[in-house]
């Protein structure tokens, strides 16, 4: 039954009578107007609003020949760009197949793919930090051993920063908080961080937490601005150097907003992507120090 049809039903036989004229007497413009003002319920599905941390930092150099990486990929060895193992058939976006596409890099100069929400958020987050030196999608495909079988794993992102390197693999909040998964995740990061990779697994609730993911947005709308020319990113440098803010740079020359935040995705500049990216914002010519990797608010 619809709407409206139950406001017609209510009204018929539970509000005042119309007076002899056919108006509504004042008795049932009150009931009305009292009607009116009852907000519909709204029934959500049940959802965990904070995400798990489930990271394990890496323990000493990158055993780069522990996992063979050289014999899957020749950017190990050559530095070339790494080639996707995992390729996205097409652009789909429906319940059943999730968020696949591509997103366009301006760090690494290429069109990158991603299968989930959790993988975009992923190249995201990477593009908008300063410290990520190189990145790429889908690098590897390990065999682990699990309970006696052996389960293939696709991870995400294989990043560089400063001098680690780290995994990463995006997936549904709700699978990973499942004990099997759980205890399958918690083998694989222990494994990587033996051989000196670090290991994060990231949902789609880390792209809803606050400040990170706002800031994140906000340094990727210099995507689309113009290249600047030397003498200006110099300027900005120097003010850098003297401890300036955004507010400073904005101020005391002619970039805005946008040309700030082409210069932080340029490594140029850089700021601490877990802080709200405003006019107080500190500036610096040098990353600054913060160990825990910025792919997740905490």
């Amino acid at each position: 039954m619809s709407y409206d049809v139950i406001i017609r039903t209510v009204v018929r036989h539970d509000a005042p009578a119309e007076d002899s004229r056919g108006e509504a007497s004042p008795d049932l413009r009150k009931y009305l107007a009292n009607l009116l003002q009852f907000e519909p319920v709204v029934v959500r599905p049940s959802i965990i609003q904070r995400s798990t941390i489930r990271r394990w930092h890496p323990s000493g150099k990158p055993n780069i020949s522990a996992l063979n990486l050289k014999d899957r990929h020749p950017h190990f060895e050559t530095g070339e760009d790494l080639t996707p193992v995992r390729k996205v058939p097409r652009l789909a976006q429906s319940p059943k197949m999730g968020w696949r596409g591509y997103f366009q890099s301006h760090k690494m100069d290429r069109s990158m793919q991603f299968y989930n929400l959790s993988e975009l958020w992923a190249l995201q987050a990477c593009e908008a930090d300063p410290v990520v030196a190189d990145f790429v999608e889908h690098p590897i495909c390990l065999l682990v051993d699990h309970g006696g079988r052996h389960r293939r794993v696709r991870l995400s992102t294989f990043v560089t920063r400063k001098s680690e390197c780290w995994f990463l693999l995006g997936m549904r909040e709700q699978t990973a908080s499942k004990e099997p998964r759980t205890e399958f995740l918690e083998k694989i990061g222990q494994t990587l961080s033996t051989h000196g990779f670090g290991f994060e697994v990231l949902t789609e609730l880390h792209r809803r937490e606050e400040p990170l993911a706002k800031t994140v947005f906000d340094i990727l709308r210099g995507r689309g601005t113009k290249p600047l020319d030397q003498a200006r990113v110099d300027f900005a440098v120097a003010l850098a150097n003297a401890g300036a803010t955004v507010g400073d740079i904005e101020d005391r020359s002619d970039l805005d907003r946008n040309d700030i935040c082409r210069l932080i995705l340029n490594r140029q500049l850089f700021v601490n992507i877990r802080k709200p990216l405003d006019h107080k914002t500190l500036i610096s010519p040098t990353p600054f120090a913060d160990p825990i990797p910025p792919w997740s608010a905490r």
